[in-house]
């Protein structure tokens, strides 16, 4: 027996990317939620590769979660990966889904299973799932499955684009009814200076020399950007914030910390991404049971921020500290 009702008959339709229906999927399936200009050409974008750079508040998380939301019920066997370096990262767009399903009549009844171990993934009546994981360093977790959508969240805090390298050859094949997956990579991120971010965003950006359209599309979306904002709202954020951090994280515009930043080299150097996957295995069992001596503390935009492992006898370990010469969150605070 078929689950759809008369109004899934009526709005799936209307809803597919063909048909330009995202806001009214979106109406009708989300709560009446509705897309603004730049999440609705988000998400109807027809290249292979969009980055998306974004202000606070200005609804990256949204864009994601209703975008992979609307062509999973719309589209058969289709399926979406949301990844980062950070496990609560690439979680946060499944909480989004998650308000939006909850005593929902309109869209419940599409779902077939929720799981939340060892990653949540939500699988829909269609054979369309949603997976949310971490991927590993250069993205060594995340093999053998084919998907039609990937995004990479808060790409801009992966060092390279390695991992993007190997997500790509996860975006390929076909679903079971014949048709080609749509092989579509998404970045979408705070601006940071990672060189591979800004070759990435030019490529996608009609205004620039080295513009490729064919291929990448970009969107640059600021706080001011979203009109569900009060003025009183973005002025209190302006208040707090030093003008280059007005720039970066309000205007999301890329940070320029001049020429006294270390190598690129240097900070790879410094970076274990082992260290990532075996604070994730011990804190996110099947069990659900933490083990002894980790523990991990993270922000959705800044990452990591508390990482305890248990104390080894035979280990190194080392205390650094700078005492700055400002206040956090400013520039140059102190730092132990």
């Amino acid at each position: 027996m078929s689950v759809l009702t008369d109004g899934d008959r009526i709005n799936l339709p209307l809803s597919l990317r063909q048909n330009g229906g995202f806001h009214l999927g979106t109406k009708w399936y989300l709560r009446g939620w509705t897309p603004l200009p730049y999440q609705y050409l988000f998400h109807h974008l027809t290249q292979m590769d969009a980055t998306f750079l974004a202000g606070i508040a200005a609804g990256k998380t949204t864009t994601i979660a209703a975008s992979y939301v609307i062509d999973s019920i719309t589209t058969p066997y289709f399926r979406t990966l949301n990844t980062s370096i950070s496990a609560r990262q690439a979680e946060l767009p499944f909480e989004m889904i998650m308000t939006w399903i909850e005593d929902n009549p309109n869209l419940e009844h599409l779902v077939d299973n929720i799981t939340l171990r060892p990653f949540p993934q939500i699988d829909w009546k269609n054979r369309s799932y949603n997976a949310f994981r971490t991927m590993g360093k250069d993205a060594r977790l995340i093999r053998g499955e084919e998907y039609d959508r990937i995004n990479v969240d808060e790409g801009g805090f992966n060092p390279t684009d390695e991992a993007l390298k190997v997500l790509r050859g996860r975006l390929r094949g076909e679903r079971p009814t014949g048709i080609k997956r749509m092989g579509r990579m998404d970045v979408v991120t705070s601006p940071t200076a990672v060189p591979w971010l800004k070759t990435r965003f030019y490529k996608g950006d009609p205004a620039h020399a080295s513009a490729d359209l064919k291929h990448y599309f970009s969107i640059r979306a600021r706080t001011r950007d979203n009109t569900h904002l009060t003025e009183e709202q973005i002025d209190a954020m302006e208040r707090m914030y030093p003008s280059e951090m007005i720039a970066v994280e309000l205007d999301a515009e890329f940070p320029d910390f001049g020429f006294g930043l270390y190598p690129e080299s240097c900070v790879a150097a410094c970076t274990d991404f082992l260290l990532n996957e075996e604070i994730n295995a011990a804190v996110r069992t099947d069990d659900g049971k933490i083990k002894p001596g980790y523990r991990l503390e993270e922000d959705p935009r800044h990452g990591i921020y508390r990482l305890e492992f248990p104390y080894k006898p035979k280990g190194l370990y080392i205390a650094a500290g700078d005492p700055g010469v400002d206040n956090p969150p400013r520039r140059n605070a102190g730092a132990v």
